[in-house]
């Protein structure tokens, strides 16, 4: 049995962190938050939280990406939460790319002392995000394959088709150009993303890649449930 006492709410309030609003280029305002390392010259984890709710409700994830010795920075998406304007994709790409601007700057922290984190049906938007950007690792947690593939899930079909909308946030042809590690986790009975996704996503990433299979689990308590096993990998 594996103790996860240590993510217990009454340990995660105590940890120190910097909250600072930048507006986009468009005025629009972008709520952010920054937890330091204890650890001299650490890497820094830019982590992209799910979107069952705002940063709060990751704080569990976020402390224990601190507790493994890395800063941490993670911002609201657009509408939720302090940030503003609506969670469209241009919107959304607009405030990563700002946010992401503005850490490396304020922080001065460089590409390679960079992990991307991304976590369910957001993983999609930030490998289409991170196409654009160079990092040192990838981590995907329960990835996305496509939108399509979302649809055919979920409605049985692909809907987009009905309006003439191509495929989008196709992460398992993005990834195909990826030259960076990449670690992808899934529980392999999930139903939020079926666990065949990330096996589209694995196949078509010609990098170093490696694949962890989580057994009795469900979508959103990947982390909870097996933090002390799986913090050895990461």
């Amino acid at each position: 049995k594996i103790d996860n006492t240590n993510l217990s709410v009454d340990k995660i309030l105590y940890w120190e962190y910097e909250e600072i609003n930048i507006d986009d280029w468009y005025w629009n305002n972008i709520n952010w938050i920054y937890v330091k390392s204890d650890i001299e010259n650490a890497k820094t984890v830019y982590f992209f939280h799910g979107n069952s709710g705002p940063i709060y409700f990751f704080y569990n994830w976020i402390n224990y990406i601190n507790k493994l010795w890395f800063n941490v920075m993670v911002y609201d998406y657009p509408w939720y939460w302090k940030s503003d304007w609506l969670p469209y994709k241009n919107n959304v790409s607009n405030f990563s790319q700002r946010f992401f601007d503005y850490l490396k700057k304020e922080k001065n922290i460089k590409n390679e002392d960079l992990i991307v984190w991304w976590y369910s049906i957001w993983t999609a938007v930030w490998v289409d995000f991170a196409s654009n950007n160079k990092f040192d690792k990838i981590l995907l947690f329960a990835p996305l394959s496509s939108r399509y593939d979302a649809s055919k899930h979920y409605l049985w079909f692909a809907a987009q088709k009905l309006f003439f909308i191509k495929d989008s946030y196709d992460t398992y042809k993005i990834v195909k150009n990826f030259k960076r590690d990449a670690l992808i986790i899934h529980w392999n009975k999930d139903w939020i993303i079926p666990f065949w996704h990330w096996k589209k996503v694995f196949d078509n990433y010609l990098w170093d890649k490696y694949f962890i299979e989580i057994d009795n689990q469900w979508h959103n308590n990947i982390i909870e449930n097996n933090w002390e096993y799986l913090l050895w990998f990461i």
